[in-house]
C-alpha cells in the first residue's frame, strides 16, 4: 500500500513522484519521462488552468520546444486515462479534472498545513491556484437579459450582491457578463475568484489578494490585513462558487462590506450568504413556451393551397414567439453550433419544447442535451430523459469538472448538504408535484428526524435552490362569507401559504438515493396515506358546509398529480387506500377528464366489492362511481346509484341516501331504470329532504327536480327547479357552469331568446380561463344556437368558429352539425346546409339516435332553405352529406363546409378551412 505522505491519489490513478510512478487500478501506466512529468504538473496544480507556456517550461525546462510536442502528450494522456482526465481550454491552457482523495495528500500539503496551524489565521502562499481573470463572456445571456439590467443597478460600489441559484442555472455566466460591463468604468477595475478551487477557508484572504493584485502586510489576521489593503480601491470583486465556503465567505464579506466602501462586491453562491445589507439575486430557470406560444398550428390538415400563405405566416410568427424564450434560444443555438445544418421548424418544435419543458430550464441540462441531440434526434433524447443521468453525461471540454455532467453537477450540491438536509431532500423525492409544509412532514419525519428537524432541512433546501418554495393557488373566486370556517382543510393550503416542490431533475436526483439509502418502500407507503388523508378530509369537508367549496377545490389542485402517483402505488400494494384514493379524487379528475375518473373508479372495482372493503369505503366509492358515470355511461352509473342507496340505508347514512337517490333520479331512462323506480327514488329523497342542510348538499333534490320534471315534458317547472340549483351552488362557492349550460338549453326550449342570450353571456363570463374544456364546447355550442335563433349569422359563426376546435378534439363533430346547417342556411348557402344535413341524419341513424330538441329545432330551421334548391339538387346534396359518414377524414373536414363564405358545389377534399 504506498504511503499516502508520499503519493497522489485520484481515484483508480495513483502518482508517486518519488518512484516517478503512476498506476491504474493498480496496474503500471507505460508513460515516457516528459509524459509523467507533464501528468505530474498537472495534477500538481489540479486546482487552475496552467498554460501552455508555463507547461513547457515544466516539462522540457530551458528548451525551446513546438506547441506540438504539448499537443502529443496531452492526447497521449487523455487516451490513457479518458477524455475527462484533462480538459483544454482554448486559448489559456489545460486543466487537471479528477477529484483527489481528500485523506491522502501530498508531503508539501501537510507542511503547508502544519505551518498554518502554527498561525492566528493561515495564509496560504501565493501559488494557491485561483482563477483570477476570466475570459470574457464566451456565449450570450440567452433569456437573462432583464436579469442583467437588474444585477447591473444592484452591483454598486459599498453594495453586496449575492447572485443565488441550483447549480448550472448560469450564475457565473452572468457574474461573467456582470463584470465585462462594470469592471471597466471602475478606478481599480475588477477581480475574479473561483471558489471552486479552494478546498478550505484557509486561503480565503490570500486568493482575495492575489486576484486583487494587492499586497497582505503580514500583521494581525490576514481578514484584516485584506481589508487594510483593499480599503482603499475602486473596483468590482466576484467571488464565484462560494457553497462550499459559506461560513468563511460569510465572515470575509462582512469585512469587506462594512470597510471597503469604494468595493462592489459581488458572489455567486447555491445559497445566500444571510448578511445585513445584503442583496439576494436569486436566478430562476430559463423560461420556455407555454400555452399558445407552445406549438404550432397543424398544417397538414389542411388542403387548399389558399390557407397555405395564411398557415406560413402564423408558424414563422410562432416559432419567433418560441425563440423569444432563452430556453429555447440556448438549445437551438448549441445545437447548431454542433450541428449547422439545424433549424427550428413547425416540425421539431414541440420536442423542442418539450425538451426545455423536462428540463426545467436548467442551462446546464439544455446544453448536455444539445450535444447529444446531433447523434440521437431531438425525438430520441426526449424519450431517454427517463434516464437523464447517462443521457446527459457528455458537455464541453472546458467546463468545470463539476459541470462536465449533469450527475456531477448535483452531485457537487449534494454533497454541501448535512446529513439530515441529505435525508430530507432524498425523502422528498417521493412527491410528484408541489407539497404543503404539513405533507412533507407527514411523508419524511420518523424517529430519528422529528417535524422541526424536517422544517430546518427544508429551509436549507430552499436556500440552496434544490427544493423552490412556490405561493399556494389562490382562489380566483369571491372570499367565503363570514363564519365560514376552514379546518378541514391543511393549514399548508390556507391563503397566501407556500407550497414547495422539487424541479423535475433534482426529483430524478433524490429518487436515486432514495433508492439506493433503500428507503423507497417506506416512503411511498407514508406518501399515499398522507395522500389518502388529504383526500378523505378534503371529500368529508364539500358537503359539510363549513366552507366555500371553489376554495376548498382550489387547494386539491396541485395535489392531483401526487393523488394519482399515490394510487398507482396503493394499486399494487394497499387496495383499501387505492379504493379510498378513487373514491375522493374521482370528482376533482372528473373536472380535468371524465376519463380520468372512469379509469381510477374501473380500476379498484374489485378492491371495494371484495369482503374486507369497509362498508363506509365501499360506500364513498359507490357514490363516486354514480356521478362518475352517470353522464357517460347511464346504465353503469344508475347500477351503483342504486346499490349506494341501499348500502346508505343499512348503514343509517342519511346524507348519502339523499346524494345516492338524487343521483339514481337524474339517469336517463331506459332498461337500467324503470319510470316507477326513478318515481319512487324522487319521493324518497323528497321525504328525508332537509332544509337545514349545507347549500351543496340541497342541490342534489334541486337537479333531481329539474331532470325529472324537463324529462316529464314540464319545462317552465324544470326551469324553476334549475334556477334554484344554480342559487344553491352559487351560495356553496360552487358556481356550476354544467347548469347554466342546460339553463340555456332550456331557456331556449321555452322560446326565451333574450332569457337565453343573458345566461350564455354570463356563461361565457364565467368560463373565461376556467372551467374543463367539455364544458366550454358545451358552452359555445349551445350560444351559438341562441345566436341563431336570433338570426344573427355573425355572431353564431365567430362563436362556432371557437367551439370547432374543441368539436375536433373531442370526437363530437357531429353534434354540431345541426346547428352548421342552420348557420349556412342564415348564410345564403343551402347546399352547404343539405350536406351537413345529410350527413348528420346519417350519422343519427347509424348509432340509431334521436335528435335533442336543441338540435331538432337547429334542423328544421336548416330544412327551410330547401326551397332554393331544386327538388333534384336538393336531395342530391343530402346524399353528398350521407356518403360522407363513411369517411372519418371527411367528417373531420366539415369545417370546410360550415365556414366557407358561398355555397359550394366541388368535393369536400377541396374545400377550405375556417
Amino acid at each position: 500500500m504506498p504511503d499516502p505522505a508520499t503519493c497522489l491519489r485520484f481515484g483508480a490513478l495513483t502518482l508517486l513522484p518519488a518512484q516517478r510512478l503512476a498506476t491504474l487500478a493498480g496496474e503500471p501506466l507505460a508513460l515516457g519521462s516528459r509524459a509523467f512529468d507533464l501528468l505530474l504538473a498537472l495534477a500538481e496544480r489540479r486546482d487552475r488552468v496552467v498554460g501552455k507556456a508555463e507547461l513547457i517550461e515544466l516539462v522540457w525546462p530551458g528548451r525551446v520546444v513546438e506547441e506540438a510536442n504539448l499537443y502529443v502528450h496531452v492526447a497521449a494522456l487523455r487516451r490513457l486515462l479518458g477524455p475527462q482526465a484533462i480538459c483544454n481550454l482554448p486559448g489559456r491552457g489545460y486543466r487537471f479534472t479528477l477529484v483527489a482523495e481528500m485523506a491522502e495528500v501530498t508531503e508539501m500539503a501537510e507542511a503547508v498545513a502544519v505551518a498554518s496551524a502554527a498561525a492566528a489565521e493561515p495564509v496560504v502562499p501565493a501559488v494557491t491556484a485561483v482563477q483570477v481573470a476570466p475570459a470574457a463572456p464566451h456565449a450570450p445571456l440567452y433569456g437573462r437579459e432583464a436579469d442583467l439590467v437588474q444585477a447591473l443597478r444592484l452591483a454598486v460600489p459599498g453594495g453586496l450582491l449575492s447572485i443565488t441559484g441550483a447549480g448550472g442555472i448560469g450564475k457565473s455566466s452572468l457574474a461573467r457578463h456582470l463584470m465585462a460591463r462594470l469592471g471597466a468604468g471602475l478606478p481599480d477595475g475588477a477581480a475574479w475568484v473561483d471558489l471552486a478551487a479552494l478546498a478550505s477557508g484557509a486561503g480565503l484572504a490570500a486568493a482575495v489578494a492575489q486576484a486583487a493584485g494587492v499586497q497582505l502586510d503580514g500583521r494581525g489576521q490576514a481578514g484584516a490585513a485584506l481589508l487594510r489593503a483593499m480599503a482603499p480601491l475602486q473596483m468590482l470583486l466576484v467571488l464565484d462558487n462560494a457553497e462550499h465556503l459559506l461560513a468563511e465567505v460569510a465572515g470575509l464579506a462582512s469585512l469587506l462590506h462594512q470597510g471597503a466602501p469604494g468595493l462592489a462586491l459581488v458572489v455567486t453562491s447555491q445559497a445566500p450568504l444571510k448578511l445585513a445589507g445584503e442583496q439576494v439575486f436569486q436566478l430562476g430557470p430559463l423560461p420556455w413556451p407555454a400555452g399558445a406560444d407552445a406549438g404550432v398550428p397543424d398544417a397538414s390538415a389542411r388542403t387548399a393551397s389558399t390557407a397555405s400563405t395564411a398557415v406560413d405566416a402564423t408558424t414563422a410568427a410562432t416559432l419567433d414567439a418560441a425563440l423569444s424564450h432563452g430556453a429555447v434560444r440556448l438549445l437551438v443555438e448549441r445545437v447548431r453550433a454542433a450541428d449547422r445544418h439545424f433549424r427550428l421548424d413547425a416540425q421539431n418544435l414541440p420536442a423542442v419544447v418539450e425538451l426545455c419543458r423536462r428540463l426545467d430550464g436548467l442551462p446546464l441540462a439544455l446544453e448536455l442535451a444539445a450535444a447529444r441531440v446531433p447523434a440521437l434526434g431531438l425525438a430520441r433524447v426526449v424519450a431517454a430523459l427517463d434516464a437523464r443521468f447517462r443521457l446527459l453525461s457528455s458537455g464541453r471540454r472546458d467546463a468545470p469538472a463539476r459541470q462536465l455532467t449533469l450527475a456531477a453537477a448535483l452531485g457537487w450540491s449534494h454533497a454541501l448538504l448535512g446529513p439530515a438536509a441529505a435525508c430530507v431532500f432524498r425523502r422528498l423525492g417521493v412527491f410528484a408535484g408541489s407539497f404543503a409544509l404539513e405533507q412533507a412532514v407527514a411523508v419524511v419525519a420518523d424517529d430519528s428526524l422529528d417535524e422541526w428537524a424536517v422544517v430546518d432541512a427544508l429551509a436549507e433546501l430552499v436556500d440552496r435552490a434544490l427544493v423552490a418554495a412556490v405561493p399556494a393557488p389562490e382562489n380566483p373566486a369571491a372570499p367565503a362569507a363570514p363564519g365560514a370556517g376552514g379546518a378541514a382543510v391543511q393549514a399548508g393550503d390556507a391563503a397566501g401559504a407556500l407550497r414547495y416542490r422539487l424541479l423535475e431533475t433534482p426529483r430524478a436526483f433524490a429518487r436515486e438515493r432514495l433508492a439506493a439509502a433503500a428507503e423507497a418502500a417506506d416512503c411511498q407507503r407514508r406518501h399515499a396515506l398522507a395522500m389518502r388523508q388529504r383526500f378523505e378530509q378534503a371529500a368529508e369537508a364539500y358537503f359539510a358546509g363549513g366552507q366555500r367549496i371553489d376554495a376548498l377545490r382550489c387547494t386539491l389542485v396541485p395535489d392531483l398529480d401526487d393523488g394519482r402517483a399515490a394510487w398507482a402505488w396503493a394499486q399494487a400494494h394497499d387496495p383499501d387506500t387505492a379504493v379510498a384514493l378513487a373514491a375522493d379524487m374521482a370528482r376533482e379528475l372528473d373536472e380535468a377528464s371524465a376519463q380520468g375518473a372512469r379509469e381510477v373508479i374501473e380500476a379498484t372495482q374489485a378492491a371495494a366489492a371484495a369482503p374486507h372493503c369497509p362498508a363506509p369505503l365501499r360506500l364513498r366509492w359507490l357514490l363516486a362511481a354514480a356521478l362518475a358515470y352517470g353522464r357517460t355511461r347511464p346504465d353503469v352509473g344508475a347500477g351503483h346509484a342504486r346499490q349506494a342507496a341501499a348500502l346508505a340505508d343499512a348503514l343509517g347514512e342519511p346524507r348519502a341516501l339523499y346524494r345516492a337517490l338524487g343521483y339514481l333520479v337524474c339517469s336517463p331512462p331506459g332498461p337500467a331504470l324503470g319510470a316507477a323506480e326513478r318515481a319512487e327514488a324522487l319521493a324518497r329523497l323528497r321525504a328525508i329532504d332537509d332544509r337545514g342542510w349545507p347549500p351543496i348538499l340541497r342541490a342534489v333534490r334541486a337537479n333531481a327536480e329539474t331532470f325529472a320534471l324537463y324529462g316529464d315534458g314540464q319545462v317552465e317547472q324544470a326551469a324553476h327547479w334549475l334556477r334554484q340549483r344554480i342559487g344553491l351552488l352559487d351560495m356553496a362557492g360552487c358556481p356550476d357552469t354544467r347548469a347554466l349550460v342546460n339553463l340555456v338549453v332550456v331557456e331556449l326550449s321555452l322560446g326565451q331568446t333574450d332569457q337565453a342570450l343573458r345566461t350564455g353571456l354570463e356563461l361565457e363570463r364565467r368560463l373565461q380561463g376556467r372551467g374543463s374544456p367539455l364544458t366550454q364546447f358545451h358552452a359555445w355550442r349551445n350560444l351559438c344556437a341562441v345566436w341563431l335563433a336570433r338570426g344573427d349569422a355573425a355572431q353564431a359563426r365567430a362563436v362556432a368558429q371557437r367551439g370547432w376546435p374543441l368539436a375536433e378534439r373531442f370526437g363530437l363533430q357531429p353534434d354540431w352539425l345541426d346547428h352548421l346547417a342552420h348557420l349556412c342556411q342564415l348564410e345564403d348557402r343551402p347546399r352547404c346546409a343539405a350536406r351537413l344535413l345529410g350527413l348528420a341524419d346519417a350519422l343519427y341513424a347509424a348509432h340509431g339516435r334521436q335528435r335533442p330538441d336543441t338540435e331538432a329545432r337547429a334542423a328544421e330551421q336548416a330544412r327551410q332553405c330547401r326551397q332554393r334548391l331544386s327538388p333534384q339538387a336538393w336531395q342530391q346534396a343530402l346524399d353528398d352529406g350521407a356518403r360522407l359518414a363513411g369517411d372519418a377524414l371527411a367528417v373531420a373536414q366539415v369545417a370546410g363546409l360550415a365556414f366557407a363564405r358561398a355555397d359550394v358545389t366541388g368535393e369536400l377534399q377541396a374545400l377550405p378551412g375556417p
